[in-house]
């Protein structure tokens, strides 16, 4: 299945195919208007709001369905400590990220800080090599979240979706779809 962020990235194409069936049934409602066919008007304009309506059910199908389904029996594709994927990371970002790009991660290590936000999800941050490690966890880990504290020591998995650096903050990893053991 895919990531909703691989879709995304691979719909990126998707304005152009909507405007061209835009264009291509006004083009043809202009046509059949200059020729005051109002039968063949109505028909066009009733194919292009259905061509719409599939084009638009079709983008929102994909972009809210759960895609992978990460649970606690999940199969990591990599497991591996904090401390040592901010090293791989830092030797050599650009192969790292190739390396772990939408892989499932499980990442073991001292928790820096966690954060709820106003929409009750969490977000948990581990210090790492040089930076921090910060994922996004599933609703279904929010009871395990919730009684994490700064320090702790905990199992996470999460699917790699990008990574960054700069000269203020160091080195950021993230992780989507959290879920916490510890």
């Amino acid at each position: 299945m895919k990531s909703i962020e691989s879709f995304v990235t691979e719909m990126d194409i998707l304005p152009y195919i909507v405007g061209s069936i835009v264009l291509f049934f006004s083009i043809i409602g202009v046509f059949f208007l200059l020729k005051k066919d109002w039968k063949n008007v109505k028909r066009t304009i009733a194919i292009g709001v259905l061509t719409g309506a599939l084009v638009g059910g079709f983008v929102f199908y994909e972009v809210t369905r759960d895609a992978t389904k990460l649970s606690a029996d999940s199969k990591a594709d990599f497991s591996v400590e904090a401390m040592a994927l901010g090293k791989e990371f830092a030797a050599d970002m650009a192969n790292s990220g190739a390396k772990y790009k939408d892989k499932v991660v499980e990442v073991k290590g001292a928790v820096e800080s966690i954060d709820k936000d106003k929409t009750n999800a969490y977000s948990v941050i581990m210090k790492t090599e040089g930076g921090i490690i910060q994922c996004a966890v599933l609703p279904a880990s929010n009871e395990t979240a919730a009684t994490v504290k700064a320090g702790d020591n905990i199992t996470m998995k999460g699917k790699f979706t990008a990574s960054d650096k700069d000269d203020i903050d160091g080195l950021k990893l993230f992780l989507v779809e959290g879920i916490i053991s510890k």
